[in-house]
C-alpha cells in the first residue's frame, strides 16, 4: 500500500479519546473466508488502527455461522460475526447474545446460478451450496423461491463452507446455484459462465445481513464492556466511514486478505457496496432494519415465536461510541 494512503489511513481511524483506548485482548471468531462483509474489521487490523488503541484482536476462523456461535456460548471469544438468521435462532433457544454493531447491516448477496437456469422460477427443487445448514444461506434461497412461488421443501441444500468454496460448486456443477456475495458474484461472472438470478438488496430492501455478536457476560464486565468500545470504535464505525471515503485502499486490504482475488474486480464491488450504502458507518443497529428482518424470520418460518429487537440488541456500546464520532 502507498504511504500517503496509510498514513491517512491511521490519522482518520486513531482520531481517538483516551477514554476509547482499552489496552487488552480480545478474540473474534469468524465464520468465513475473507470476502466483503468483514472488510471493515481488516483495515482495523492490518492497518494497525488496535495496536495503536492498545488492543490486540486475536482471530479464529470457523466454518459458518452455527459453529461460530457455538463457539462464543462455550466462551471461546468475545465477539463473533454472524448472519441475522442465526443469531435470532440462537437467542431464540435461549443464548446470551446480543448484537452490538454490524461492520455490514445491509445483505448484498446474490444468486448465482449454472447458465442452463435463467430465472429463479427455473429453480424448483434446485441444489444450493450453503455455508452450514441453518442461517443466512439457506434462509435467504428459501426466502426467495417462496417469494417467487416454490415449493420450498424440495429444495436441496449442501453445506460446503464459504462464498469462494460455493462459487466453485457451482462452476463445477456440483451444485446448481448458490448464495454469495456481490463480490464472489463478479468473480464468478468474469472467470466462469453462469448467471446471476437474483439480488437480495432488490429483491428484500432493508433486509438485515449480519451482527458483530457478543456474550452478556462479556456485556456485563465493565473491563470487557470498555474494550468492545474500542473494537466497535475502530472495526465497526471508523473503518466503515474509510471505505466510503476511500474505496480503493480499501480495496488494497481486502487484496491482502485475499491475494488471489483480481484487485480490479475488488474494487468494482468495494464501490458499488458502498454505492449501496451497506457500510455500518454509524455502527449498523437501525432499528428499522432488525423490525423488518425479524418478521422476515417469523414470515418464512426461521423463528417459531417473535422476538423483539431490545432481545436481539444492545446499543451500549455502540451509543458510547458514536458519543465520540458523531453520526454520519
Amino acid at each position: 500500500m502507498r504511504l500517503a494512503p496509510l498514513l491517512a489511513a491511521l490519522a482518520f481511524g486513531l482520531a481517538a479519546t483516551g477514554a476509547s483506548a482499552q489496552t487488552g485482548k480480545i478474540k473474534i471468531i469468524i465464520p468465513s473466508t475473507a470476502t466483503t462483509a468483514f472488510l471493515p474489521h481488516y483495515i482495523a487490523q492490518d492497518l494497525g488502527w488496535f495496536k495503536k488503541a492498545g488492543l490486540e484482536v486475536e482471530e479464529v476462523n470457523v466454518l459458518g455461522d452455527a459453529n461460530a456461535i457455538r463457539s462464543i456460548i462455550a466462551g471461546n471469544g468475545e465477539i463473533v460475526g454472524a448472519g441475522t438468521t442465526s443469531t435470532y435462532t440462537a437467542i431464540a433457544n435461549g443464548a446470551p447474545l446480543k448484537g452490538i454493531g454490524s461492520w455490514q447491516p445491509i445483505a448484498d448477496y446474490q444468486i448465482v446460478a449454472q447458465s442452463k437456469f435463467n430465472t429463479l422460477k427455473d429453480l424448483e427443487g434446485a441444489s444450493f451450496a450453503a455455508a452450514s445448514i441453518g442461517g443466512l444461506t439457506t434462509a435467504i434461497p428459501t426466502m426467495l423461491l417462496k417469494k417467487h412461488g416454490h415449493d420450498t421443501s424440495k429444495l436441496k441444500f449442501l453445506s460446503l463452507g464459504g462464498h469462494e468454496a460455493r462459487l466453485q460448486a457451482v462452476i463445477a456443477k456440483k451444485v446448481d446455484a448458490a448464495l454469495v456475495s456481490n463480490l464472489f458474484a463478479s468473480i464468478g461472472q468474469k472467470s466462469s459462465d453462469i448467471k446471476l438470478l437474483g439480488s437480495v438488496a432488490r429483491e428484500f430492501p432493508g433486509l438485515g445481513y449480519s451482527y458483530v455478536v457478543t456474550t452478556d457476560a462479556v456485556l456485563n464486565d465493565p473491563a470487557r464492556r470498555a474494550r468492545l468500545e474500542t473494537y466497535v470504535r475502530y472495526a465497526v464505525v471508523e473503518a466503515s466511514r474509510f471505505i466510503v471515503k476511500s474505496p480503493a485502499d480499501a480495496a488494497k486490504v481486502l487484496k491482502g486478505r485475499a491475494p488471489d482475488m483480481d484487485l480490479g474486480v475488488i474494487e468494482a464491488a468495494v464501490k458499488s457496496l458502498s454505492e449501496d450504502k451497506v457500510w455500518g458507518v454509524n455502527g449498523g443497529l437501525e432499528t428499522s432494519v432488525t423490525e423488518f428482518t425479524l418478521k422476515v424470520a417469523m414470515d418464512i418460518g426461521e423463528l417459531k415465536s417473535p422476538l423483539k429487537t431490545e432481545q436481539v440488541i444492545d446499543r451500549r456500546v455502540l451509543d458510547r461510541v458514536l458519543a465520540q464520532t458523531g453520526r454520519q
